[in-house]
């Protein structure tokens, strides 16, 4: 894709979205319990598309994050980068 295109738009327009769909699917299957796909904050809107993603909650204008969303934001990358690793990327 030519040009400057946001990760999220990128994401919409390459197919990766079914796949992941589809992924989560077989992984339901496989251990009979819901998937998660952890995403950095460039995806926010991935929810929408993709059932059982988490991404960091967000600043809004003026205004800070409370404790647990701190929390949890802190929490994201420890366990992406377990996947990360676990699969060697």
């Amino acid at each position: 894709m030519p040009g400057s295109v946001h990760d999220f738009n990128l994401l919409k327009k390459s197919g990766l979205k079914e796949l992941i769909i589809d992924e989560n699917h077989q992984c339901q299957k496989l251990f009979d319990s819901n998937s998660t796909t952890f995403a950095d904050a460039g995806y926010q809107e991935i929810s929408k598309i993709v059932a059982g993603s988490v991404t960091p909650h967000k600043k809004l204008r003026n205004s800070d994050l409370i404790h647990q969303q701190k929390i949890f934001n802190q929490s994201i990358p420890h366990r992406r980068i377990l996947i990360e690793n676990w699969f060697g990327m």
